[in-house]
This record gives structure tokens, sequence and C-alpha cells, in this order.
């Protein structure tokens, strides 16, 4: 039985390891801030590789556009990777139907390039968790990465 186990196990780990994203065995660093729209909790994670943490050189910067009738607030705050982390909430373009908030994030992670070699840029992993809905993931740079997605408002 033992044998079988292991004589199945191993070749299902090495497909699994096949199929894993590139960056799987990058160790990450997160920063993780949480919102509410129209009372809805919405955590937003920002994870960029721990490599880079020492180059982050100034707040992480959040700009928030939702239409301009939707209550928005920061709840809780952390230190970013170090130098904290700003939020801006901006009227976008769009209406609230049926408690549904068109909603954009986009972030900035500051970072030092003259430490950076030539054309080399900084992955940054953006998810947005709404308490009521569907985690959203995107993938962009530390200049700029943006998220759009629809958030039900309570």
């Amino acid at each position: 039985m033992k044998r079988f186990v292991i004589g199945t196990l191993v070749p299902l780990l090495a497909i699994l390891s096949l199929t894993l994203p590139a960056n799987a065995g990058l160790m990450w660093c997160k920063t993780d801030p949480v919102i509410t729209l129209n009372n809805t909790i919405v955590d937003i994670t920002t994870s960029i590789p721990l490599e880079y943490v020492p180059l982050v050189n100034g707040p992480v910067t959040y700009e928030v556009r939702t239409p301009k009738d939707t209550e928005r607030h920061l709840i809780l705050n952390d230190a970013g990777f170090g130098s904290g982390s700003e939020f801006v909430f901006l009227d976008g373009a769009g209406t609230i139907l049926d408690n549904e908030i068109p909603t954009k994030i986009l972030v900035h992670v500051p970072i030092d390039t003259s430490r950076l070699a030539p054309k080399e840029t900084v992955p940054v992993e953006l998810m947005i968790i709404p308490a009521n809905g569907a985690p959203l993931v995107v993938m962009g740079t530390s200049t700029s990465t943006t998220a759009s997605l629809v958030v039900i408002g309570n």
C-alpha cells in the first residue's frame, strides 16, 4: 500500500510543479489596508517580492474611484512596506444601480529605480476582496497596477 501511495504521489507532484506559475517560488511581502464602500468592507492586499522591499522609498498610494454618491471610508491602514500608505477617494465614472458600485483601484509602490537593472520592473499583485463578493487578483508593476470591479453596497 505504501508503494502505491508513493508511486501515485510522486508523478502527481511532478505534474503540479510543471503547472505552477513561474513566480510561485518568490517570497512576497504584503500590505493590507481595509476600506468600506457603502458599508461593504473591502480588503485590499498589495504584494511585492520580498527582495524589492528595501527599495521602497515612500508610501504606497491608493486611488479609489467610485461614483460620487458612494460613502467611502478608510477603516484600517498599515505600515505599507515601511513607509505607510496613502489613500485618495475620487469620483469616478458610472452610477450606482441596484447597490452595484463600479469601482476602480489604482496602486503605486514607489521604488528607488536607481537600484534596479536597466528595464527591470517590480511586479505587484493586487488582490481585492469585498466582504460580500468574489476576490479579484490583478498583476501589474510598481509603477501602476489597476483593478476594476463592481462592489455590492449594503
